[in-house]
């Protein structure tokens, strides 16, 4: 994989994708082509990067292919339309790859622009309560801050958050993510809510975790100890007493630890702290167990170690990183 581009190489790319975008859409003039053919002749450069897109796009045909059948077969929340897979041409390939990039280009992060608390993609943050309680905000999360003379309340919206929580017996500390309650007095843990699931990782004092619709003195409420998950997924709230939370809140300090997971599972999580996107055509691959130990701020350095162990090729274009198998 080749270093970091310049801005202005991506910029370059991205025209180049705008173009075969155009070309390929169905809806080209011949006065865009002679537009193209002027854009291309403005320097060896202009040429350059739109052959190397071109190749590029050759060269993922297949996997995006699989990968569009992949999707169609589980989702239809990019598009209403359904295409039948024999007329799938490569606009349609190029469309679906787009897709991907503007999901991942364009964050949550724009969707919560009124949240308290929020961190851009790659971005931690610390803020401290007027109780004297500190959160430690995860790259690309939301959370909102409630108190009353009751209780102190926190809606953790997306992302990732730690929590250091000031003991007050008269108002409990209370975090709301994705349909679970978690409920401390005094107490530090931490809190993550994805897509379909949320996790809360206990690392000091004593959490009681329930789910949101149900009282707090309920028998299905869960109480943690130093060392324990509750993991809630498909409206189930399980306790994971022997779970591995020593690099839980490693992201503090400019790290990720990943023991014993998939390479699938892998570069998901490093996709959260790198703007852009990482996808994985090839399924051969995703089940490939790794560790590792990632700096935050080498991950693209990491990636390029990761092709000379495994038998991958990663495909870069500007911010976005495509991953197949080498056979």
């Amino acid at each position: 994989m080749k270093k970091l581009n310049s801005p202005h190489h991506d910029r370059l790319e991205q025209e180049a994708v705008d173009w075969l975008i155009l070309l390929t859409s169905g809806e080209a003039t011949p006065e865009n082509f002679t537009e193209l053919a002027n854009w291309r002749n403005r320097s060896p450069a202009h040429d350059h990067v739109y052959l190397k897109v071109s190749i590029l796009w050759e060269k993922l045909d297949k996997p995006l292919l699989a990968w569009r059948e992949q999707q169609e077969a589980s989702t239809d929340k990019l598009t209403t339309k359904k295409y039948p897979l024999s007329q799938v041409s490569g606009g349609l390939l190029i469309a679906a790859m787009i897709a991907f990039v503007v999901i991942n280009l364009f964050p949550d992060y724009l969707n919560f622009p009124m949240a308290d608390y929020r961190t851009r993609i790659g971005e931690q943050r610390a803020i401290t309560l007027a109780d004297g309680s500190k959160i430690f905000l995860n790259t690309d999360t939301a959370l909102n801050v409630s108190f009353s003379n009751h209780a102190r309340n926190i809606e953790l919206i997306k992302g990732e958050a730690e929590f250091a929580v000031a003991h007050d017996q008269f108002k409990p500390f209370i975090v709301n993510a994705g349909g679970i309650q978690t409920q401390a007095i005094g107490t530090q843990f931490v809190v993550r809510k994805n897509a379909n699931q949320s996790t809360v990782s206990l690392l000091e004092g004593k959490v009681k975790t329930r789910l949101t619709d149900n009282p707090i003195d309920k028998q299905d409420a869960l109480t943690l100890n130093p060392g324990e998950q509750a993991v809630f997924h498909e409206n189930h709230l399980q306790r994971l007493p022997n779970a591995d939370i020593s690099g839980v809140d490693r992201w503090k300090n400019g790290q990720v630890q990943m023991n014993f997971v998939t390479l699938e599972q892998a570069l998901a999580e490093i996709s959260r702290y790198r703007r852009g996107g990482i996808k994985l055509l090839d399924r051969d691959l995703a089940q490939r167990q790794i560790n590792a130990v990632i700096d935050l701020n080498q991950i693209d350095a990491w990636l390029t170690a990761l092709e000379s162990t495994l038998p991958i090729n990663i495909h870069r274009l500007g911010p976005w990183l495509f991953i197949r198998s080498k056979s």
